[in-house]
């Protein structure tokens, strides 16, 4: 039981740095999501290859489907998921992008196969209840809808993938306990960096504008705590909680995230939460509680 309230704690911490992404591309504006996603993901692989002999090895341990799992996760999850955040919050914005992706808690908890509780149905109605203050005419209007339809769409592309890849992800991890957390960040960030290389430069950028901008130093800022903060150190917290914590649990945990990405957000546009945001925060914590209480025999 000690081992899984680590894990909490673990998934929390997760979703505190992965709040960072829902404000990064606000300040990066002058980047394209291609230059940010670049940007982090390099950063991401080149702390996995400073352990390259020590990842070399337990690669060389997984067997052909192993890696091929992998290999899938690692895009869906990270460089492809990443790449369609930062363009939908650059044609949105933090707050809506944040309160979008912040389904996954419930989209995970759905689709995990929980086990049916009264604590369960009941933290998936105040979850439920929590989106709804969050999705309310004042937040969101019909106007709001239209002006950013393209980034509206993305952003539910990127919420199906990442409910996918955080209920494979889990099962992965919790398969494969003598990989621990670390190996296996470090890992996907190199496999990322091999990814995110090619798709890079085939696309047509040129580095030279990175390189040349006056906003060099705030990139690199940025994609440092990106690629450390929210790549890195998030995937060792969230490989440790998916090693010892349920699907249900890690996604109900995915509440931090949405939490501190709408937090961050609103502390870029220098405004406070409206009583429907206050409202939902506070209820997305008490349906988290009670998910994570309805399955804490699993």
């Amino acid at each position: 039981m000690e081992r899984k309230y680590l894990g909490i704690c673990a998934g929390l911490m997760s979703g505190v740095l992965w709040g960072i992404p829902f404000v990064a591309p606000l300040i990066l504006q002058n980047f394209t999501p291609l230059d940010i996603t670049f940007g982090r993901f390099v950063f991401f692989g080149l702390i996995g290859l400073l352990f390259i002999p020590r990842l070399n090895y337990v690669w060389k341990s997984l067997d052909r489907k192993s890696k091929i799992e992998l290999l899938f996760l690692s895009s869906i999850g990270f460089w492809v998921y990443t790449l369609l955040l930062t363009f939908g919050i650059q044609h949105s914005d933090g707050v809506l992008a944040s309160l979008i992706i912040g389904m996954i808690p419930l989209t995970i908890t759905i689709f995990s196969r929980p086990k049916l509780t009264p604590s369960l149905i009941i933290g998936i109605v105040v979850l439920l209840f929590g989106f709804s203050c969050l999705f309310s005419p004042e937040s969101i209007s019909i106007q709001t809808l239209r002006k950013y339809s393209s980034g509206i769409l993305v952003l539910l592309v990127a919420l199906f993938m990442w409910t996918i890849f955080a209920i494979r992800f889990a099962r992965f991890a919790a398969l494969r306990q003598h990989i621990k957390s670390f190996d296996l960040s470090s890992i996907i960030g190199v496999i990322n960096l091999f990814f995110i290389i090619p798709v890079y430069f085939i696309s047509g950028n040129n580095l030279q504008n990175i390189i040349q901008s006056p906003l060099l130093g705030k990139f690199i800022l940025v994609c440092l705590a990106l690629g450390v903060g929210a790549s890195w150190l998030a995937n060792i917290f969230w490989a440790y909680c998916s090693k010892v914590c349920s699907s249900t649990i890690c996604g109900a945990l995915m509440v931090s995230e949405t939490v501190f990405g709408c937090l961050y957000s609103l502390c870029y546009y220098h405004r406070m939460p409206s009583p429907y945001e206050l409202v939902a925060i506070i209820s997305l914590f008490i349906g988290m509680i009670c998910v994570i209480k309805s399955q804490k025999h699993v």
